[in-house]
């Protein structure tokens, strides 16, 4: 099983960020590789269209505004994986906040080392891009 994670600071509160990140339906409007995102299943499901032409379909698995968290999983895309569960979570910490944001995952063909710079990259340049954003 493989892991990756990111955590950016953000200098602003809690609550300026998640009306970034607790839209599930707008990734679009923060994360830059995002071009579109179309809900479908009850706002379950999430079909997002990224700007290298590679579609992700998402599920939605736990949304808990008060605790500024959200828990989903890929169920297809172009990654070969048999499992994913990823949660983006907001916390105070020192005057601002700190995004998490993580995944478990299992690889349906390469070895799971090979995956994790390649979830690393699109945690680390979202959270900078929202960083920009939130900070103004």
């Amino acid at each position: 099983m493989g892991t990756a994670s990111h955590s950016q600071p953000i200098g602003a509160n809690v609550d300026a960020i998640w009306t970034y990140l607790g839209d599930f339906n707008g990734l679009p409007r923060w994360h830059p590789d995002v071009k579109s995102s179309t809900l479908g299943d009850g706002d379950k499901i999430r079909r997002l269209s990224l700007h290298n032409g590679a579609e992700v379909v998402e599920r939605l698995i736990a949304h808990d505004s008060a605790a500024r968290m959200y828990r989903y999983s890929i169920i297809g895309g172009p990654l070969p994986l048999k499992r994913h569960e990823a949660t983006i979570e907001v916390r105070r910490d020192n005057g601002g906040a700190v995004v998490d944001w993580r995944c478990d995952f299992e690889s349906a063909g390469p070895p799971e080392s090979e995956l994790i710079p390649i979830f690393q990259q699109i945690f680390e340049t979202g959270l900078a891009n929202l960083k920009i954003l939130v900070e103004g």
